[in-house]
Formats: C-alpha cells, structure tokens, sequence
C-alpha cells in the first residue's frame, strides 16, 4: 500500500489537490482532515490546530477520532471543505474503529480508521486501490515522522503566493464580518513555509514535491501530469476534474483568483498584510515568486484602521506588526 500525504496551509490549495486526485485510478482518499497524528497526542506548533502533546493512549486516540467524525456529521466542522452532514453511520463507525488494540502498528491503525470512515459512509474501500491520499494541514512539520511510520510515503507541498494566501485567510477567519486578529493567520503561513524548507532539505525529490498553487490553477493538465510521474501513477482525464468519493466537488474558495492568479479589485491584501508578508516571507518570495524587495509601504499607510477591525483587535494587529518587525 502507497501513502501520499499532501501538505500545505490552510486556504492554499490542499483541498483542491485533493479532490483532483480523488478521481485517479487505483487510490481513495482520506474523504476530510484525518488529523491523525493529533489524535495520536503528538504536540502541534500549526496555531491554526495547535496543541500540546500527550501520551500516546488508544483509548483517547479512538475518543478524538470519534468527536471529529460527530463534528462532521452534525456539520459542526467550520474548517470542512465537503459537506457530510448526516452522512455518517455513527454505528457502523464505533464498531469500526473499536477494532483496534495496543497491538497493532500505526500503520495499521491508520488503515482501521480510514476503513471505519470509508464503511460508515457506505463506500467500501477497494480492495484493489494501491494508493491511499491523505491531507492535513498541521502534518507539514511532521512529515518526518510520517515516513517512519509509512516508509514508502510521497509528499506534496503546494504552496501559494503568500499575499494571496494572507487574503484567503483573512477572509475565511472573516466570515462574521469582523477583520480577524492577523497573528494566527500569520504564523500559521510561516509555520507551513518553515517546515518546507526543512523537509525540502531532509527529503530528496523522489519523496517530497512542491507545487504552486497558481500553476495548478493556470495549468491543470501540465501539473496533475507531473504529479501523476511523481507518483508513478497513469494520468487520467479525470485527474483535472475535483470530485469526492466520484461524485463532482463544488470547491471551497474564499478568494474567487482569476486563473492567472491575479487579483480582483476587492482581492487586494491591505496595506498592514502586505507589511506583514513583506516582513515574513521575503526569502519564500525570491524562491518560489516575482518578488521586488526595493518595494517599500510607508508606516502612514499600516496604521489606518481596517474596515471591521474593532479597537481590540487593532491594538493586537500593530503589536503582532511590532512584533513581527523585530523578530523576522
């Protein structure tokens, strides 16, 4: 059995990888965030999912699994990229995962969970799919250990423009209308950037690819090919069409980018993110993208007070800039 994780930030692209590849021959795919390794108690830095670690316990790893996929039944998961509200047979799923015991592998334990998703949905895991795909967005800082439990795994890493990002995330912290604090927002990017270049160093270019976000939009075809030689896997038309469990995905965009990748008038990051992205990800910038870092933005310009932004929330959005300035 093949393991391809897909990494990569919130709002950068994860989903739609996914579901491009859901249609391939021979694979199934993880139909949400697994979270796996989180439920296994490891220690999360992603401050978007962050948490502290604990001992390994399967008693609490069947406890996490089980909330998550009430969550997603109840429809309860703001951070779901597919609708399964009542979708799940919560029955079928207990007897599933309680299956489990002390003895087996990771490995192993990782499979009973996707049977137990898989069944409980009523879609049968084919006993013939050689490749399982997986996506969660906090596992970019553990590929490491992700591949000393599956030894065979293939990572993707699609990134996107971080000015574009910012103002996904941004808009997807938004939703109440209010301007979110951009702390969160901010190092949760950084965090996804850091662990790619770590893993770009630590892996070699048989097991970790990195894609762009914008190229995958622009040329869909050219870049699901490449993937599909990366996995050594036959292309197929149907790897340009998203789709879940077969069925057409409607996609979860918050940002509406052209196919260029250009944004639309309302699409622009403000001035005080695009400080920020300036401040943070200037080497990201030259590696991956057109970067100018002559290009400056006076301070007049970040300290106005953003459409929706609340006093508390301004004070915490030029301190985080403070901050951001000094440490980055």
């Amino acid at each position: 059995m093949n393991y391809v994780f897909i990494l990569g930030c919130h709002k950068s692209g994860t989903s739609l990888l996914r579901h491009l590849l859901d249609g391939s021959k021979g694979t199934v795919t993880f139909p949400f965030e697994s979270h796996f390794l989180a439920a296994l108690g490891h220690s999360i830095n992603y401050p978007m999912r962050a948490q502290k670690g604990w001992v390994t316990n399967m008693n609490k790893f069947i406890e996490y699994v089980t909330l998550l996929v009430e969550s997603y039944n109840e429809g309860n998961s703001k951070s779901s990229d597919i609708n399964l509200n009542r979708k799940f047979d919560l029955k079928i799923f207990t007897e599933e995962i309680n299956r489990v015991s002390d003895n087996y592998t990771l490995a192993e334990l990782f499979h009973v969970y996707l049977t137990a998703v898989t069944k409980s949905l009523n879609y049968e895991l084919i006993k013939e799919s050689k490749t399982i795909i997986e996506k969660s967005v906090e596992h970019a800082e553990h590929a490491v250990t992700l591949k000393k439990i599956f030894p065979a795994a293939k990572f993707i890493h699609i990134i996107r423009n971080p000015y574009s990002n910012i103002v996904s995330l941004r808009k997807f912290k938004s939703a109440d209308g209010k301007y979110p604090s951009l702390a969160e927002i901010c190092l949760s990017l950084k965090n996804s950037y850091t662990a790619l270049t770590f893993n770009s160093r630590y892996f070699d270019n048989d097991d970790y690819h990195v894609i762009r976000y914008e190229d995958l939009i622009e040329n869909t075809k050219n870049e699901m090919t490449r993937i599909a030689n990366f996995l050594n896997m036959e292309y197929s038309r149907n790897m340009i069409n998203p789709t879940s469990f077969g069925a057409e995905w409607l996609g979860n965009s918050t940002t509406n980018l052209s196919k260029s990748g250009i944004y639309k008038v309302d699409q622009r990051p403000t001035n005080l993110e695009s400080k920020l992205v300036k401040i943070m990800f200037e080497e990201s910038l030259e590696q991956y993208y057109e970067f100018d870092r002559h290009t400056q933005i006076r301070l007049s310009k970040t300290i106005r007070m953003m459409k929706g932004e609340s006093l508390k929330t301004y004070i915490r959005n030029r301190t985080f800039q403070l901050f951001a300035d000094l440490n980055f």
